[in-house]
């Protein structure tokens, strides 16, 4: 577990700078429970806005696609 930490302007940790800029899926962090979706080596594989559920069909679907990967 991580303890409270930026997710965005000057002191954004490190984690954040790498989802938000070091992929293939940049962009600002928008609002709160934007959903990042990483494969067991630790590379997004999917990003989910703010307003999509963590139960719709496509977020379950990247989930267990990983889940199934070896």
């Amino acid at each position: 577990m991580m303890s409270k930490v930026s997710v965005k302007g000057e002191d954004q940790h490190p984690l954040f700078v790498y989802l938000t800029e070091g992929t293939d899926m940049k962009g600002e962090i928008k609002w709160n429970f934007e959903k990042f979706i990483l494969d067991k080596s630790g590379n997004l594989v999917a990003r989910f806005a703010t307003k999509v559920s963590p139960l719709d069909d496509e977020v379950v679907a990247v989930i267990e696609k990983e889940l199934e990967a070896k």
